[in-house]
């Protein structure tokens, strides 16, 4: 709806504001927005639209963002009217391309409570709590805003410091809960260091604005000041994938003084300490920059910065002096000496190509007595500071001169807690702030176009270029214009595995075709310190059309004549009979060609068409197999195209069963026809009977059966029908029957004799299921009695069943390990008589 509005506006807007829209000179600042004095009140305008004269109140300490058009954006912050500090929960929109704001959301009005809704839910009723006092904020990689504490109103209207993280959505225009509790001054929960947890949450906090946006959307947060009056110097990281929150580095108190250790010098032990923090950045390697601060006593000019990758901060520039006045130089001219005077609420930060950070104004002491409006550049390759803009003296006078015009003598007033932002063609933009002690709040809106000699910025190589044609026909003869500017050397890539160091315009000729990337990488190590760049850009080959109308091929049928397919679905298609579409058919003998065109490029393919003759019957005469063989079935006629009754289409089938063969044979239109009969003979079955056992001493006849030709017995190569054996072991039999098919059996002849008992020496009643008992086994007992014995002589266990064991317990208790003894009588029939045995041995229970 803000769009709709936005239109209706457009011209108007850009007609009123074209006068300030004018290019701008290099190193002036221009008072683009807002008013000149101080503690203006907010023009809200109508909501979502862009006009002259809607501006926010005069702003300390809002939460500022960019979107993913080059829009800026601010929340909260504090206004002082009536005599009272005054908190707000607004989102304000301004177009640094029409110079407009735009009152994008919020109540209204001042001091309302949050309307949390539901956590991790978004609705368009939801609404953080008016706040300032340095709140945190992010913008990640998705450019959604991220809010953080600060102190300002819960769910209940109470006023305090707040831990609660709310996320919103610049395209669905919602607000999020995401994080912590809807209530003031909580403790939060830092659980173990490096371990994410959902009930992880830093404590309540304010004034930390040194956060990040790692490479992988993660928000980083560190400092700030307690509930209790304390400053925090713990790291945490949260997870916007997760939505957890992991306690990374520092401690969990307050107060920590700061480890400095040697400057440049990266280590474990190395710590800023307890501080309220306001500047930071961001460098080309992920790493995480932070400038100053105050720990409610002194202020600082240290720079730091912290590596995710090994968790250490390493002390970079400055003095570890509380209250360094610092060292200015020449204007202009950097130098590893430079460096601004200790300093805090510095939220106006930006970053700049070549790994240049810049920081404006600020203030000295906790009163705000001693603030500023120098602007310095910061260089990460030659670890040197630059004075810009501005006065290194405390508490200078503004210069406004005229709204929207751009002069070398305006310049903002001293101030701190103001907000920046860059545009879309580099320039900076800054809001807002407190100009003086007590409560003088401001609206106006600045911009300063960077002057790239002061100092100079060598920017990196760029690489760019054009290829014409970016598609064609094999073999494709691409031309490439490099159009890179400060590059030193150009590597290319054409993507295809070969490459080139011209710098100039090669031509590159593709032999395959395919979708290739061409990739230029361009390299000059004298512009920032790192001089690489690369672009890449697609060229496709086509390939001519693959035509193959396959081998010269006979005729047959001439009436309803042979399909020609030219493959290449979707062409073009031109036929030497006149023909234009991806089939014809011919009927006659003779040379017939096509010519196919794809995307412009074309081939070809010629086929001859000769007399054909009649296909051969091939099948053979019918044929006897025994069971279980098989025989493959050819039906020859190489080219030809076949079908079998049972289904198959190709030129051999298997067959294995019983029946006619039927095959018809297409060559070329010529048919044929052939049958085979194929007789599988039953099965022979020869029966020795089931695996048996022998007795020592006697001898017993294995009969195979009569009707069969042949026998032969395995071992001893016998060749009668009966075998006579005395010894046991395994006895084979191959016989023939009157067709000659071949059967094989055997039959396991044991040496057990039914009178012997086996008795085992160990079991295991584990209750598995395996050897749970003690059983005695035996065939053809008559009378059975066991007893089991102890060491000492007591009766543990009776039984006169031989299928009945012990199971190792005595009364309903288990018997611990160990030996035991056993009496076993037993009466069995041996073959000659009954006789009754006695057996005595140990047994071992195992457990």
């Amino acid at each position: 709806m803000r769009n709709l509005k936005f239109f209706a506006f457009l011209i108007a807007a850009i007609t009123f504001f074209s006068i300030k829209l004018i290019a701008q000179p290099q190193g002036q600042w221009t008072w683009m927005n807002g008013l000149s004095s101080s503690n203006g009140l907010a023009n809200y305008g109508l909501p979502g639209v862009f006009a002259p004269g809607v501006t926010p109140p005069a702003t300390y300490e809002p939460c500022q963002a960019t979107d993913s058009i080059g829009n800026f954006w601010i929340f909260g912050g504090l206004s002082y009217f009536n005599n009272s500090i005054q908190y707000y929960g607004d989102l304000w929109e301004f177009s640094p391309t029409l110079n407009l704001w735009a009152w994008a959301a919020g109540p209204g009005s001042t001091d309302q409570p949050g309307v949390y809704g539901t956590q991790g839910i978004a609705s368009i009723l939801n609404m953080p709590g008016c706040r300032s006092y340095c709140a945190a904020a992010w913008t990640d990689n998705n450019h959604n805003l991220w809010i953080f504490g600060g102190t300002g109103y819960d769910v209940n209207g109470n006023v305090g410091n707040l831990n609660d993280l709310w996320k919103y959505d610049m395209f669905t225009q919602e607000w999020t809960w995401m994080k912590g509790p809807d209530t003031w001054n909580n403790n939060g929960v830092y659980g173990t260091k490096g371990v994410p947890a959902p009930n992880n949450n830093p404590p309540s906090r304010e004034e930390s604005d040194a956060t990040w946006v790692d490479s992988n959307n993660n928000l980083w947060l560190f400092g700030g000041l307690s509930i209790t009056g304390g400053t925090y110097s713990d790291l945490w990281e949260f997870n916007t994938t997760t939505n957890e929150w992991t306690w990374i580095n520092g401690p969990n108190t307050t107060g920590n003084a700061p480890i400095w250790g040697a400057k440049g010098v990266e280590s474990a032990f190395n710590h800023p300490g307890g501080r309220l923090v306001y500047s930071k950045w961001k460098d080309n390697s992920g790493n995480f920059w932070l400038f100053g601060g105050n720990d409610l006593t002194n202020s600082y000019n240290d720079l730091w910065r912290y590596r995710p990758t090994t968790n250490k901060w390493t002390w970079m520039s400055g003095t570890n002096n509380p209250g360094d006045t610092g060292h200015t130089g020449t204007q202009c001219v950097p130098d590893v000496n430079n460096c601004p005077s200790a300093r805090f609420e510095t939220r106006s930060t930006w970053t700049r190509d070549c790994q240049n950070f810049l920081v404006f104004g600020g203030t000295s002491d906790l009163s705000g007595l001693t603030m500023y409006n120098d602007l310095w550049n910061y260089n990460v390759f030659s670890n040197a500071w630059t004075l810009m803009s501005g006065s290194p003296q405390p508490n200078q006078a503004g210069s406004y001169g005229a709204l929207g015009v751009s002069s070398p003598l305006n310049i903002p007033g001293s101030r701190f807690g103001g907000v920046g932002w860059t545009d879309t063609l580099g320039r900076i933009w800054l809001f807002g702030g407190s100009t003086q002690f007590g409560f003088l709040y401001k609206n106006d809106m600045w911009r300063y176009v960077i002057d790239t000699l002061c100092p100079v910025v060598n920017y990196p190589a760029r690489a760019d270029f054009t290829l014409a044609p970016d598609s064609g026909c094999l073999p494709f003869n691409v031309i490439l214009t490099n159009l890179s500017t400060n590059d030193g050397t150009s590597h290319w890539n054409f993507g295809d595995g070969t490459i080139d160091t011209v710098t100039n315009s090669p031509n590159h000729i593709y032999s395959v075709a395919g979708v290739d990337t061409v990739t230029l990488v361009v390299e000059n190590f004298g512009y920032c310190g790192v001089g690489f760049d690369s672009m890449k850009m697609p060229v496709t080959i086509f390939p001519s059309p693959t035509v193959n109308l396959g081998p010269d091929r006979p005729i047959c049928d001439t009436i309803h004549g042979i399909i020609l397919d030219a493959g290449n679905f979707g062409d073009r298609f031109l036929w030497s009979d006149g023909d234009t579409t991806e089939f014809t058919i011919v009927h006659d003998t003779g040379a017939y060609w096509v010519i196919v065109t794809q995307n412009n490029c074309s081939a070809s393919d010629t086929i001859n068409i000769t007399p054909a003759a009649s296909p051969k019957d091939s099948l053979g005469p019918d044929q006897k197999l025994c069971y279980g063989q098989s025989v493959v079935l050819d039906a020859h006629n190489v080219g030809a195209t076949y079908l079998w009754n049972t289904g198959a289409n190709t030129e051999t089938i298997t067959a294995a069963t019983t029946g006619n063969y039927i095959v018809e044979i297409d060559f070329f239109g010529c048919v044929a026809i052939d049958t085979v009969n194929i007789n599988i003979r039953p099965q022979i079955n020869v029966n020795l009977g089931p695996d048996t056992f022998i007795c020592p001493g006697d001898q017993m006849v294995i009969d195979a059966g009569a009707g069969y030709l042949t026998y032969n017995w395995i071992p001893g190569g016998q060749t009668t029908r009966y075998l006579v054996i005395t010894q046991p072991g395994t006895y084979g039999l191959t016989v023939t029957d009157s067709n000659g098919c071949v059967a094989r059996t055997s039959i396991w002849i044991d040496d057990f004799c039914p009178s012997d008992l086996y008795i085992p020496n160990a079991f295991t009643p584990t209750g598995n299921g395996i050897n749970d008992y003690f059983l005695a086994y035996c065939e053809n007992i008559q009378e059975f009695q066991m007893i089991i014995y102890d060491r000492w002589g007591q009766k543990l266990f009776e039984s006169d069943d031989i299928t009945t064991g012990w199971d190792g317990t005595f009364m309903g208790k288990q018997c611990p390990q160990g030996t035991y003894v056993y009496v076993v009588n037993y009466k069995l029939f041996d073959y000659k008589e009954l006789q009754m045995h006695t057996k005595v041995g140990k047994v071992t229970l195992i457990r």
